[in-house]
């Protein structure tokens, strides 16, 4: 619910509290990267250090299409969860990405 909260950044909270380990943003921003569109409209609006730009992310892969213009609706509960659900075996999967590549293991 934190992240629900927090979605538009008027909580000022940084990104810290939702990620346990700050070496997880580069594997964020990769993601971001592939999430954002074209327009202006469609790019991550928050800054980087901020739980709001950790949220769009979320928000985004559980489906939400981005658009925070008349008649859109942001991101709930249920797209918040599911985005999670996403995103965490991606994270896994880099942190695994990035041992190997510091242990030189296959």
């Amino acid at each position: 619910m934190q992240a629900v909260i927090g979605r538009d950044g008027s909580t000022g909270q940084p990104i810290t509290d939702a990620i346990a380990d700050p070496a997880e943003i580069p594997a964020l921003q990769a993601i971001n990267a592939t999430l954002q569109g074209r327009t202006e409209k469609l790019k991550n609006p928050f800054d980087p250090s901020s739980l709001a730009w950790y949220v769009w992310i979320v928000a985004r892969l559980g489906g939400w299409s981005g658009y925070t213009s008349r008649g859109y609706r942001p991101a709930g509960p249920k797209t918040i969860a599911r985005g999670i659900r996403k995103l965490d075996p991606m994270i896994a999967g880099w942190r695994l990405g990035n041992r190997s590549a510091l242990t030189g293991l296959p």
